[in-house]
């Protein structure tokens, strides 16, 4: 499956702040088969891995991203 990046956005944390020494997030809005998903990861990787609107992304880097490895990002 291929996801295309609709927005990329500020996680939200609700009416609780971010803990104190917690990574900031990223909110991931993503398209796939008609439906949009959404999955936050940490800013300082999305900026290391300079996502954007448009691009698309494999089951696999989806995975990666999450799990904070960038797997098969370059």
């Amino acid at each position: 499956m291929q996801y295309q990046i609709e927005d990329i956005l500020e996680a939200d944390f609700g009416c609780e702040e971010r803990e104190e020494g917690a990574p900031l997030l990223c909110c991931l809005v993503l398209s796939a088969d008609g439906k949009r998903i959404y999955r936050n990861i940490p800013d300082e990787l999305a900026r290391k891995c300079a996502l954007a609107k448009g691009i698309v992304l494999t089951e696999e880097e989806l995975r990666g991203l999450e799990a904070g490895t960038a797997l098969g990002i370059d």
